[in-house]
């Protein structure tokens, strides 16, 4: 009789056990998103090479590639994105994939649990009952391997000419921002100051009577103060120093000084105040 109830215990234990056990959830695509595919390196690159890579695919086969979460975006302009579509056969085959794969099943962190460095991959599924995200750092899971290299291979060509052009700019705008500067030269071309003396650059109106005058003013910290009074101590209106100012390698404007500078301040007279904040902002992108 012991063992009867034990086996009976046992019995009931297992029952409720298989009760509680997870349904897994039926994909049912929905009529917007189909699935969202990103790509994040994580160390081992420099930093402006590290922004997400994003792959949305919709039921009705627009897809739309675009680049985010930039550590800082180098471009001039907007963060471009790639728009196309591709045919009904190929939304057919993701959705097949994502079936085959029981994505919308697979557990949500599949990466590697010591990764430190690696590529962060993730994908979201769009289902009528939800979404379900999925991945993470250098994943080796299978299903997630190689649905991930599927969908992502349907749209390879227009993939790599994006993240070309993404590359190309990055590029082109992180060897600009580490060759800036900002130099003041002597009559002759001799360098006499640069962007790591200045403190800070703005505009300063001089209120008259008659009118303003408009000014571009730098500022120079303790170490630019020592030099400019070195420089100017015998400056006036009949020994005029002359230094012409260079921002990026391009000339931008000569400054008369008249005056000995003992406040570690050179105003920049302009016509108005367009261009004295013109120059403000120049002076600026070379710092």
């Amino acid at each position: 009789m012991k063992r009867y109830c034990t086996l009976v215990l046992i019995l009931c234990l297992l029952l409720l056990l298989g009760g509680c056990k997870e349904k897994e959830k039926e994909f049912v695509p929905g009529d917007k998103e189909l699935i969202h595919l990103t790509s994040t390196p994580k160390g081992g690159v420099e930093t402006y090479q590290i922004y997400t890579t994003n792959i949305k695919i919709f039921v009705d086969g627009t897809v739309i590639i675009y680049a985010s979460d930039f550590v800082r975006w180098l471009g001039d302009g907007d963060i471009p994105q790639t728009v196309f579509t591709i045919t009904p056969e190929e939304v057919e085959q993701i959705k097949q994939i994502i079936v085959d794969g029981n994505l919308y099943n697979l557990r949500e962190d599949v990466g590697n649990k010591d990764g430190i460095d690696g590529v962060i991959k993730k994908m979201t599924i769009y289902a009528e009952s939800g979404t379900h995200t999925t991945g993470g750092i250098s994943v080796s899971n299978r299903q997630f391997v190689r649905a991930y290299d599927a969908i992502e291979n349907i749209v390879r060509e227009e993939l790599f000419i994006y993240t070309g052009e993404i590359n190309a700019t990055q590029l082109k705008g992180h060897e600009k921002f580490v060759n800036r500067s900002v130099e003041i030269l002597d009559r002759e071309g001799g360098p006499l100051l640069d962007h790591t003396y200045i403190n800070d650059v703005y505009t300063f109106v001089e209120e008259l009577d008659d009118g303003n005058n408009y000014y571009t003013v730098i500022e120079f910290n303790t170490y630019g103060l020592d030099i400019l009074k070195e420089l100017t101590a015998w400056a006036s209106d009949e020994e005029t120093i002359t230094v012409s100012i260079h921002v990026n390698g391009s000339f931008e404007k000569t400054v008369a000084i008249t005056a000995p500078i003992s406040d570690g301040k050179m105003y920049i007279q302009q016509n108005d105040e367009i261009s004295a904040n013109a120059l403000v902002e120049k002076i600026k992108s070379g710092m």
